[in-house]
């Protein structure tokens, strides 16, 4: 397995970032259509992060997505098979984050 850490900045209030951020396996969703078989994530409100696995393409991939006060650090393991498109998969997962941090403000329910 290799590593794959990505750091996102961001200028917003950490509450902010983490409730825009529970958009982001929706957009990853969208995105990527039926080329994702599951996508899992568990929430850890009191820590600010998230717990996520994604099945593509017969590929497992685990992470944890943690915000910070001024960045979103994605840290993960990816198999030797996903190598050859870990620069894509870099590209994929700090776009998709961006494109949720832009998104219009959350809305209290």
């Amino acid at each position: 397995m290799a590593k794959l850490d990505i750091k996102v900045p961001h200028v917003l209030e950490r509450e902010e970032v983490f409730s825009r951020l529970r958009k982001f396996s929706s957009k990853v969703h969208e995105q990527l259509g039926n080329q994702v078989s599951s996508i899992d994530e568990e929430w850890d409100d009191e820590n600010e992060s998230m717990e996520f696995s994604v099945k593509a393409k017969g590929m497992s991939i685990k992470g944890n997505m943690a915000v910070h006060d001024d960045t979103v650090d994605v840290h993960s393991n990816l198999p030797f098979a996903a190598l050859p498109f870990r620069g894509m998969i870099e590209s994929f997962i700090r776009n998709a984050i961006e494109q949720v941090l832009v998104d219009s403000p959350s809305q209290s329910n």
